[in-house]
């Protein structure tokens, strides 16, 4: 098999794995195994799907993407490290313990 087509196998059973605990398929599991055994191999079943998904990173050929682009992420870095601090310094109605924000007059404001 190819290797760029096994990592992508690779990372799709792991993304699959994880979208499926948000279904109603894990609600069934839970009531058909129990919470415990639901939960050992629900993990067994992530770190199986990791490791596979690893091995094919480790296994699929390099592919230089950035050539002339190497400063691309130092550069932009900072910047978004500004709108990352803006983003928590604002008032934002989302977060955790953030529910006084809503009662008052405007509620949201700043980056978000």
């Amino acid at each position: 098999m190819d290797p760029i087509a096994h990592l992508i196998l690779a990372t799709a059973a792991f993304l699959i794995t994880h979208f499926s605990a948000s279904t109603k398929v894990r609600a069934r599991l839970v009531a058909w195994l129990g919470e415990r055994l639901y939960r050992g191999l629900y993990s067994l079943v992530a770190l199986i799907t990791l490791g596979w998904m690893i091995w094919a990173f480790v296994h699929a050929p390099v592919q230089p993407l950035w050539n002339g682009w190497r400063y691309l992420p130092a550069v932009a870095m900072p910047f978004s490290m500004i709108l990352l601090v803006a983003g928590y310094l604002s008032l934002n109605s989302t977060m955790w313990m953030q529910t006084r924000g809503v009662k008052s007059a405007e509620p949201a404001r700043g980056v978000l």
